[in-house]
């Protein structure tokens, strides 16, 4: 059984969200504060297993909020709430904050919301643990692209690393984490996408993971050179996200 705290105005979607925890039958103690102000001064480490953080807020960021609470709390796992959709919000959030993750409020969260109080983490890379759906590494050395394929991809229910550079991939992969799929841009800076899938294919536990390009680049001998690489396709960009997802689906399938 969980202890909860909601953070955030008494709007018609918190109001969802409340409903879901106090109907879930895992939550033994819920309490609502409506500012962040009421928060801070009531609680103390330890007071609850699970704190759900609305964004929207007059005095402070949300990010800025969930770092004053992990400073108080290591071990509260800590769930921003948005109204729309902000990919670099987002990302930003659960890249700083450490055990957390980020909902949209306009979705429906009660499968998640049961999930979360029944011990598990849905949405997150556990390395540890066992995946009911596929994780795809994505590197891009464009931020803004690797959130957008970020978000395509777990809308559709697959985990996403993402790696900002061939060697930011490299690190990631050398962590023994084994992705399930492999999406790399080709021209970025120091490391190339070639040079990455050079290594990657040395690299004996995922020698066969399949990888595809996504690159603005259309040169017959760069793709030539992919295939004797052993790459399993190439998506040229700009690309259609439907035809995109049925791509890496069909892969992962496989």
């Amino acid at each position: 059984m969980k202890r909860v705290v909601l953070v955030g105005f008494p709007d018609q979607y918190n109001l969802n969200i409340t409903n879901n925890i106090q109907n879930s039958g895992c939550c033994n103690e819920f309490t609502k504060k409506y500012t962040n102000l009421q928060f801070f001064r009531d609680y103390k480490n330890e007071s609850a297993d699970i704190i759900f953080l609305d964004s929207f807020s007059k005095d402070s960021e949300i990010t800025d909020v969930a770092k004053k609470i992990r400073a108080i709390d290591s071990e509260v796992f800590i769930v921003g709430m948005s109204m729309s959709f902000n990919p670099i919000l987002k990302e930003t959030f659960k890249k700083e904050i450490t055990k957390s993750d980020f909902i949209l409020k306009t979705q429906d969260n009660k499968n998640y919301i049961t999930q979360l109080l029944e011990g598990e983490t849905p949405g997150t890379f556990n390395e540890n643990k066992k995946q009911k759906s596929k994780t795809a590494l994505v590197v891009d050395d464009f931020s803004n692209t690797l959130n957008v394929i970020k978000f395509t991809l777990e809308k559709n229910n697959i985990n996403v690393i993402t790696a900002g550079s061939g060697e930011e991939a490299l690190k990631i992969l050398n962590k023994q984490i084994i992705p399930d799929i492999i999406i790399t841009d080709l021209n970025m800076p120091k490391m190339d996408g070639f040079e990455l899938i050079e290594n990657i294919r040395k690299i004996k536990e995922i020698d066969k993971v399949p990888i595809f390009i996504l690159t603005t680049d259309f040169n017959f001998n760069k793709k030539l050179k992919a295939k004797q690489l052993n790459v399993t396709g190439w998506i040229q960009k700009p690309y259609n996200s439907n035809d995109f997802i049925k791509i890496i689906g069909n892969a992962l399938k496989n």
